[in-house]
């Protein structure tokens, strides 16, 4: 989806998958939200969403899932949220990138009601690759439950070195791994990087106050998130 497009329902389930093609240039990614792009549900239904990155490509990236842009949006009014991506085999293989404007309206993920909001991303990596995150959050980015729902974010990295299973990226402005109330659980996993990254000015917090745990084989966390247990 793309500039301001949507999918999307009165109160039904909805459900994308995306799987790419193959190229010698270029972006490959499974599902792609940009813009001011929507997939959303209305009343209690659940969105789901899968995507694997294409490839083999000489540039760019294969995404399994790629949430960017200023208001492009992943939601629903009170179904729980899921969000799944493997990474391809190009240059960067992540598995579900939330990459934000540095103003304006934040690139999220997020649920309505007491709706819960899972993302799992699988970074692939093939020799040669840079880099291949599970989860990436980039500046003006947000994985949040609107309510009471918990948030549970779970990243494998791939083979690439230097590669996280959950990284949060800051710039112009900060990501964010938040929730409505509800426990916040983050997963990293990394054999040739660290299992949990984030940045300096980047949060994983609820507000208001409910449990965070943490979870990696290896972390930096800059600064320490309120609440957190590793």
């Amino acid at each position: 989806t793309n500039g301001g497009a949507s999918i999307t329902s009165i109160g039904g389930n909805v459900s994308v998958i995306g799987t790419a093609g193959s190229g010698i240039g270029g972006d490959h990614h499974g599902v792609r939200v940009f813009n001011a792009a929507s997939i959303s549900a209305g009343s209690s239904g659940t969105v789901t969403v899968s995507g694997t990155g294409g490839g083999p490509a000489a540039t760019g990236g294969c995404f399994g899932v790629d949430v960017r842009a200023s208001g492009a949006i992943i939601t629903s009014s009170g179904g729980n949220v899921s969000v799944t991506g493997q990474g391809g085999t190009c240059i960067q293989n992540n598995g579900v990138v939330l990459a934000g404007p540095t103003s304006g309206t934040p690139t999220t993920i997020t649920s309505g009601g007491s709706g819960t909001v899972t993302v799992t991303g699988t970074g692939n990596g093939v020799s040669g690759s840079s880099i291949d995150d599970g989860v990436t959050l980039a500046v003006l980015a947000r994985i949040t439950s609107g309510g009471s729902g918990a948030v549970q974010v779970t990243g494998t990295a791939g083979n690439s070195a230097g590669s996280a299973g959950v990284q949060l990226f800051t710039g112009a402005a900060a990501p964010s791994i938040n929730s409505g109330g509800g426990p916040i659980t983050v997963t990293g996993t990394s054999a040739t990087g660290l299992g949990i990254v984030t940045a300096t000015s980047s949060q994983i917090a609820p507000s208001p106050s409910a449990a965070v745990t943490m979870i990696a084989d290896s972390m930096i966390v800059l600064p320490a998130p309120v609440g957190a247990t590793a």
